[in-house]
């Protein structure tokens, strides 16, 4: 069998730049998903560090024992929302504070800009401390 034979039959001409079109696709595919990976990262890590900071002051409460100014306390949480971009109101803090525990719910949504497209993540933690 002869090259003109092959090429007749269609198996070297069917075959070349074939795999041209494919390799556009998944490469922007791949680029997709580090642009989202680069967008959704940093707004899950802001909304850990602003848990990790609430759980930590509320413990910090519950350690000491004495009663604490509940007012000055929400404000530190709203300061640390701002710190790490996280749009973050008042209304949208609920804090209560029994003889036997002290309960903070935050419910809020974080957007997340795509581009293309705006996710929304809603966020609602509890974080409950027991008092000693």
């Amino acid at each position: 069998m002869n090259r003109s034979t092959i090429e007749e039959a269609g198996t070297v001409r069917g075959q070349k730049g074939e795999g041209r079109l494919g390799l556009i696709i998944w490469l922007a595919i791949f680029a997709a998903a580090i642009f989202a990976a680069a967008r959704i990262i940093p707004a899950k890590t802001h909304v850990m560090d602003l848990h990790d900071y609430c759980d930590r002051e509320l413990q910090n409460v519950v350690s000491s024992g004495r009663d604490f100014d509940q007012e000055r306390f929400l404000q530190n949480v709203l300061a640390k929302a701002k710190e790490v971009n996280i749009p973050l109101e008042k209304n949208q803090l609920q804090l209560t504070v029994t003889s036997e525990t002290v309960t903070l719910r935050m419910q809020h949504e974080v957007v997340v800009d795509l581009a293309v497209y705006k996710w929304v993540w809603p966020y609602d933690k509890t974080f409950v401390h027991r008092r000693f």
